[in-house]
């Protein structure tokens, strides 16, 4: 169950800022709100991007079981919402380094 839910937060870090008419505090949410400076804004874009393609596989874990309990995916017992050898490590790493960059302040974000 840890693992679930340690992957599903990961996952909704890449949700979309709005969403149904919904706020998701998520990276997009950090960037698009943030009242960024320009060099600013484009350090987190670039960052946003390598969480992006780094996060995407664990899209199907997300949505087949973390997310939803879909049935056929149970049946089928095939792994899901794995990070590839390493790739762990890096988007830890991106994260840390977008993190920082927010800690820096050199934005307000608009609540």
């Amino acid at each position: 169950m840890t693992q679930q839910h340690v992957l599903h937060q990961i996952a909704k870090l890449h949700d979309p800022a709005v969403q149904s008419g919904n706020i998701n505090l998520s990276i997009a949410y950090v960037i698009e709100f943030g009242g960024w400076d320009t060099s600013t804004l484009s350090d987190l874009t670039s960052l946003k991007g390598k969480l992006d393609s780094l996060a995407n596989a664990l899209k199907p874990a997300r949505n087949k079981m973390t997310a939803h309990n879909d049935l056929a995916t149970i049946l089928a017992g095939m792994p899901l919402g794995a990070f590839p050898l390493g790739a762990d490590v890096e988007y830890f790493q991106h994260l840390q380094e977008l993190v920082d960059v927010v800690a820096e302040g050199r934005g307000r974000l608009l609540v």
